[in-house]
């Protein structure tokens, strides 16, 4: 009777630990657009990353501003070369001028022959329906690869 219960235990909390989240630093990439797009007169580039389920973030950036070493930093949407929100839990996030967000975003590595980039991404983003709705995304790095790196650094 004691080896069942040990057992089924061990199956609960196996299937408990399946159904948490991820971390931030284990969220994937799930699409890089792969069309020409604008973003105040110059070509963009949108990284949708997150968990599996719907939940993301979505970061647009110009596409001559892809080179390793880049750091971009908005606070309060002062850059307009840097576009962050979120779609969470069903809720939209967005930066804003008149509330505490701000975003990040470094390439720590563009690698055109393994075809890899990593960025160094954060964020603190605010829900336009309801004020005091903030979601935040600590220091998390990003991985773009195969096909998504062609996307990412395509040129138009």
């Amino acid at each position: 009777m004691l080896l069942k219960k040990i057992i089924l235990c061990g199956f609960l909390a196996l299937g408990l630990t399946a159904c948490v989240e991820p971390p931030p630093s284990e969220m994937k990439v799930i699409q890089v657009t792969d069309y020409d797009f604008s973003h105040n007169d110059n070509h963009a580039v949108t990284v949708y990353f997150g968990h599996t389920g719907g939940d993301h973030y979505t970061v647009t950036l110009l596409r001559d501003e892809i080179k390793e070493g880049v750091f971009i930093e908005s606070s309060a949407k002062n850059a307009p070369n840097l576009v962050f929100d979120a779609s969470w839990a069903g809720e939209y996030y967005v930066q804003s001028a008149k509330h505490d967000t701000h975003s990040s975003l470094k390439i720590l590595e563009l690698n055109s022959e393994a075809k890899v980039a990593k960025f160094e991404v954060a964020a603190r983003l605010v829900n336009p329906k309801q004020k005091n709705d903030y979601i935040s995304l600590e220091k998390t790095t990003i991985t773009v690869q195969g096909q998504q790196f062609d996307n990412l650094t395509k040129s138009f």
